[in-house]
């Protein structure tokens, strides 16, 4: 959500006290995060959120392309019906939206959607790895569901591919 600025110390002791949680479940989340690339670990001196690039953005992108089309092409010839039809409650959900509440559920709803391909494509191995790359997504979804223009491509991205996972044409959904 950004209400930690890139540059901005991240001090174990201030994290746990505002979150009313031990310090112990902070450094566990800080390794995560620095493992996620999103934070700097400087010796003795602590952790810091990273400035992110437009450049890193457009790698972590171009990796997730290619891994959703993989996790999309194997979920569809084996997609559960109960998951398409969550699958067309969430996209219902998005159209029904509207204004600052359709902003703000936006990336709920399209992180909903894309978990449920992912967890329906069979292979673990995969589905880690697109999810280790959804940290680092996390801080630009909430950016880019800012854009109501985005937003409504968004939906209809979403509405294409259902309608193929829907036929079982696991090209077109991909």
């Amino acid at each position: 959500t950004r209400k930690i600025k890139p540059g901005e110390k991240l001090v174990e002791e201030e994290l746990a006290g505002n979150l009313g949680i031990s310090r112990t479940p902070i450094r566990e989340a800080l390794n995560r995060l620095f493992r996620d690339e999103l934070i700097e670990l400087i010796p003795r001196k602590g952790g810091y959120i990273k400035e992110l690039t437009a450049r890193d953005v457009e790698e972590v992108y171009e990796i997730r392309e290619v891994l959703e089309n993989l996790a999309v092409s194997l979920a569809t010839p084996s997609i559960e019906e109960k998951d398409l039809k969550r699958l067309k409650q969430v996209v219902r959900k998005t159209e029904k939206l509207t204004g600052r509440d359709k902003l703000k559920s936006q990336v709920n709803i399209d992180s909903e959607l894309h978990h449920l391909i992912i967890n329906s494509c069979g292979n673990r191995r995969l589905q880690k790895r697109i999810k280790s790359l959804y940290n680092f997504i996390q801080a630009f979804r909430v950016l880019e569901a800012q854009q109501p223009q985005r937003s409504d491509q968004a939906l209809q991205e979403h509405k294409m591919i259902l309608e193929a996972l829907s036929k079982r044409d696991a090209g077109q959904a991909a």
